[in-house]
């Protein structure tokens, strides 16, 4: 049976982490020549080279996210403000669902490997479904964490007072952007603090002029999101060094 994969490589860091061996060239995931198989075999590239596409697609996406957090304006002109925010949940939903669809076939895989009744092939193929799932973790990781920086600035969109809420805390209580606040507690130590709450005592936002900007907040958060890459593409690339083995005899 003739049967046809691309199975496409990618870069994610130019200086992606090392695998265990820190002398070895990083492996990359590659594309497949046609191969005569058996039906096993078709099953078993057929699923790999599902979730191959699902972790590259979402290579992409995180770098096309990482781009977006750095250059998002979200201090300011609030229509910008909104469809940046709007931006970067629609990054984080599309990554989590390529996320999805790949562990779906990371577990097919994995269903394979217990299957096979070749040592080899159990083995290696197990491996590889190990690794890349290691990696479309990762980046669904980086999702879930996408979609709570976006919480987070809607929490603070909605802790920020109107015009008339802050005219009257000023008269009330000097500061345009703070709540009624303190209540004075003796700790079982003997030391005094101040707890800092609401007209009922409940937690608030702290005053804007406390609060880093929000572009600031993204450019961090594409920074930290940047810091995970290497291990993403070290899993990537530690997969494809157990692919080979894995499909050996199919070709």
């Amino acid at each position: 049976m003739l049967h046809a994969l691309v199975l496409a490589a990618v870069a994610l860091s130019p200086s992606p982490s090392p695998s265990p061996d820190a002398t070895a060239t990083p492996a990359a995931l590659r594309v497949i020549v046609t191969v005569h198989s058996s039906t096993s075999c078709a099953e078993i590239l057929s699923h790999a080279n599902a979730a191959i596409a699902s972790a590259l697609a979402n290579d992409t996406s995180l770098a096309a996210t990482i781009k977006a957090l750095q250059a998002v304006e979200l201090d300011g002109n609030v229509i910008k403000h909104r469809n940046g925010l709007n931006d970067l949940g629609d990054y984080a939903k599309k990554i989590n669902l390529e996320a999805l669809a790949g562990d779906a076939e990371i577990k097919r895989l994995r269903k394979l490997a217990a299957e096979s009744t070749d040592p080899q092939r159990k083995k290696e193929l197990k491996s590889f479904a190990d690794w890349l799932g290691g990696a479309i973790w990762r980046q669904r990781k980086v999702a879930r964490d996408l979609n709570g920086f976006v919480a987070t600035m809607d929490f603070y969109d909605m802790s920020t007072l109107d015009e008339s809420e802050m005219n009257m805390n000023m008269a009330l209580f000097g500061s345009p952007d703070t709540q009624p606040a303190s209540i004075a507690e003796t700790s079982p130590t003997g030391t005094i603090r101040t707890i800092y709450g609401g007209a009922r005592g409940g937690p608030i936002a702290p005053p804007r002029e406390q609060r880093p900007t929000y572009d600031s907040m993204a450019k961090a958060a594409g920074a930290d999101f940047t810091l995970r890459l290497p291990a993403i593409a070290n899993d990537e690339s530690m997969a494809a060094t157990h692919v080979g083995q894995a499909l050996a005899g199919c070709q």
